[in-house]
């Protein structure tokens, strides 16, 4: 494959960038998620009022190859790896690496403390032929992932759709206050109460129940390298 090129986006200045934007999410991020991952009638071009980083990663020859989206820093300076997709002829071709590298060095540039990533917890989730839990987890270790110990559960993020259970919060960027063998709970907990209160498909605004009381059970979390997933103990049913 040709040289492939990643151009971060921080704002809609132009109409080509919003043209690029809306490329992305017909032609790569809907055909790569169900609805309860990414809104049917969602697009990165209405985004940028959230703050979000849009990473496209494109060759001469082929075009658009992939593309990356984090929202940007809360008050904590965490902020959250929320996609992550290349298109079907580029798969296995090294551009999904390309793309958390350049993520990664734009959150280094930018003192972005901490980086969190949700991922299928491949002792729930089926391998099935769109979803290959233990690839993801292979390739995120790679690229030195690491797995927060506490189980997840991703909100339900637009009308009618529901949450995602069985899920992995992993980190993918640390730096500062949270380069250390643990990180704060009360931290995660405060992000987690902001990821449900703003989603559009949480009414309530309140974690799960089970959710709340593991990471209210202690002061500090383990975070452990991601192919050790399975220390995280599983939420109860």
């Amino acid at each position: 494959m040709d040289e492939i090129q990643v151009t971060i986006y921080t704002s809609t200045d132009s109409d080509d960038v919003l043209e690029i934007l809306d490329r992305v999410t017909d032609e790569i991020l809907r055909p790569s998620f169900e609805d309860d991952e990414f809104p049917s009638d969602k697009s990165l071009a209405d985004g940028f009022e959230d703050g979000q980083v849009v990473g496209v990663a494109s060759s001469p020859a082929k075009g658009v190859l992939g593309v990356a989206v984090a929202d940007s820093p809360n008050a904590d300076g965490l902020a959250l790896f929320s996609y992550l997709a290349t298109s079907p002829n580029s798969r296995g071709s090294g551009v999904g690496g390309v793309l958390v590298e350049a993520m990664r060095a734009h959150w280094a540039s930018e003192d972005v403390g901490l980086v969190l990533g949700e991922v299928h917890d491949p002792r729930v989730h089926e391998e099935t032929e769109t979803e290959h839990p233990e690839a993801r987890v292979r390739f995120y270790s790679r690229h030195g992932a690491e797995v927060l110990g506490v189980p997840w559960v991703q909100p339900a993020i637009g009308a009618g759709s529901g949450r995602v259970e069985g899920m992995l919060l992993i980190t993918l960027h640390r730096s500062g206050d949270y380069a250390g063998d643990s990180i704060d709970s009360a931290t995660i907990r405060r992000w987690a109460l902001d990821y449900y209160r703003s989603s559009a498909g949480e009414e309530s605004g309140m974690l799960p129940s089970s959710l709340d009381d593991r990471l209210t059970s202690a002061p500090q979390m383990d975070v452990w390298p991601i192919d050790e997933y399975a220390k995280v103990a599983l939420l109860s049913p």
